[in-house]
Formats: C-alpha cells, structure tokens, sequence
C-alpha cells in the first residue's frame, strides 16, 4: 500500500493526526488517551482496498464513541465500508488493490 502521509482530520470535535504505520498484528489502531493532547490514528501500512476503508472507518468511529463495544464498532464500520465500497468509493493514495 502506499504510505498514508500523516494527514490531519478533524471529528467528534477533536482534531486527530491520520498515517499509517508497520503494526504488528493489528491493522489500525487509536489513540485516544483524554490525558494526550495530541490524538494519533495508525493504519497498517500492509492493509489495502476494502479491508483498509474498513479499518479507517472503525478507528474513526472509536474517536467519536470510544466507550461502544468493539462488536458494534466492527459490525458498523464493515457495513459502512461496504456501502461506500459498492458505490465506488476508491482512492488510489490509499492502496485500492483489491
């Protein structure tokens, strides 16, 4: 996949830094600590296509509602991702392979 150049992104008020990384066994991950003021959002850098819209989508969704449980968060995030996935949604920065 191309490399997520750290982008800013602004939501549920909070502004987040987006880039993304070599992770080991996850593909994304928030930081999302209230004693933190510099809130950091990493994406794998080996996830591409659909699975990388999903990935961005869940970690998006835990910024704005850290406290939902990870089974709702996965499930809204596949089918948000799928969705949007459907209507053609792709960006080739982001590693469209798929």
């Amino acid at each position: 996949m191309p490399e997520i150049h750290p982008r800013r992104v602004k939501i549920g008020g909070k502004y987040w830094t987006l880039t993304s990384a070599s992770l080991r066994g996850v593909d994304g991950w928030a930081e999302n600590d209230p004693k933190t003021p510099r809130k950091h959002i990493w994406i794998n850098q080996n996830t591409k296509g659909l699975a990388l819209l999903d990935v961005i989508l869940h970690e998006l969704i835990h910024c704005v509602e850290p406290k939902w449980h990870e089974d709702a968060v996965l499930q809204i995030s596949s089918e948000l991702a799928k969705i949007l996935w459907d209507l053609g949604y792709r960006s080739s920065d982001l590693g469209d392979e798929d």
